[in-house]
């Protein structure tokens, strides 16, 4: 996934994941590790984790949530 000027990348073909502005312009990967539950890395750090079931309404923002090791 690419990430746009304000953000985010664009999930599936109406929803949107805010990854954070630093990764503008950069490619992120999205690894399911079960259950609708999103891994979002770039190259080997892991950013944090998103959860698919959230999405509700068409175009709907979610940001990424932090992850706790």
């Amino acid at each position: 996934m690419k990430v746009t000027k304000s953000g985010a990348a664009r999930w599936g073909a109406y929803h949107w994941v805010y990854i954070l502005r630093a990764a503008i312009g950069r490619y992120v990967a999205a690894q399911e590790i079960g259950n609708g539950i999103w891994n979002v890395y770039y190259r080997d750090v892991l950013l944090g984790c998103f959860d698919e079931k959230l999405f509700t309404n068409m175009q709907q923002y979610q940001r990424l949530s932090k992850v706790i090791v």
